[in-house]
């Protein structure tokens, strides 16, 4: 206070943002997506996204030689800051990824070309759809 008069300095700081945390999905949502996803590529991406906490990017990145199923870890190269990380495999899992790697034979995973990708948009526009529509 300068003679009894407020100095307004709010020009100078720019406002925070407020960080929220995202919303989830209950368990119940999950399992729902889950059990009415048919596709076996579809539902192979969505369990590794949702049991491995995957990005998009590093879902579209991980390679077969990325999974060690003898030790139960998948290997995330190249993640969020350029930093690698190590994630659990879970046994469901593993056993969905092997059902639908006898269909595929590339080196990456989930990413075959940029038609792929258009896939991806899909199948998360599936998940919302049966998440917002129970």
């Amino acid at each position: 206070m300068i003679l009894n008069e407020k100095i307004k300095l709010d020009y100078l700081y720019s406002k925070r943002h407020l960080n929220k945390l995202p919303n989830f999905f209950s368990k119940e949502e999950i399992r729902l997506l889950l059990d009415n996803t048919e596709n076996n590529k579809h539902k192979a991406i969505l369990e590794t996204i949702y049991s491995c906490g995957l990005r998009l990017s590093e879902l579209l990145n991980l390679k077969i030689k990325d999974i060690r199923s003898s030790d139960k870890i998948i290997r995330i190269n190249q993640s969020k800051g350029n930093k690698d990380r190590i994630v659990s495999l879970p046994n469901k899992l593993l056993d969905i990824l092997r059902e639908y790697y006898l269909f595929i034979n590339l080196g990456t995973i989930f990413l075959k070309e940029k038609v792929e990708i258009d896939i991806m948009k899909e199948v998360f526009s599936l998940f919302k759809k049966i998440i917002i529509n129970g």
